[in-house]
């Protein structure tokens, strides 16, 4: 009853009912040290946000050159030079941000935006069957916005607000 397990403290109660509360242990400097599930949610986010870094950083570049299998798409959709032009720029910025924990979800919400618009490409000239290749992308972002949602820039903890 009065025993403590790792990670877990009893509080006042004594039963246990409603009175366990984490218990995290210090490091030297004062910081709470991580649980094995706080570090495997972080590894998971960066394995999300490396992957999309890798591909969108790829195929943004690869939407500058006049000779791509890209150019070739966004002429067949009846896309402007500068729209594809601009979506190479939005998607490798879009890398970039994904690189800093702090502005991953800005990074991460221009890939849902620029998939989404992709998705309603493919259903728009008639190829639904054509959104599965946006799907991947989108649902990774997602958990990306998701896991990195209080990391953000401009978050403020409660904490800091009182």
């Amino acid at each position: 009853m009065g025993k403590e397990r790792e990670g877990v403290k009893r509080g006042k109660g004594g039963k246990g009912f409603g009175t366990q509360r984490l218990f995290l242990r210090r490091t030297s400097w004062g910081e709470p040290m991580w649980n094995r599930r706080q570090i495997l949610l972080e590894v998971v986010l960066w394995i999300f946000a490396l992957f999309l870094v890798w591909v969108f950083a790829r195929q943004g570049i690869a939407k500058f050159s006049n000779t791509s299998g890209w150019a070739q798409a966004f002429n067949l959709w009846h896309y402007p030079v500068w729209f594809r032009v601009c979506v190479g720029v939005v998607e490798t910025a879009a890398a970039a941000l994904l690189l800093w924990k702090r502005t991953a979800l800005v990074g991460a919400t221009i890939i849902i935006v620029v998939m989404i618009g992709a998705m309603g490409t493919h259903v728009w000239w008639g190829h639904p069957e054509q959104v599965t290749s946006e799907i991947l992308p989108l649902v990774l972002a997602t958990a990306v916005a998701v896991g990195r949602r209080k990391s953000f820039l401009l978050h403020r903890s409660t904490e800091a607000a009182r």
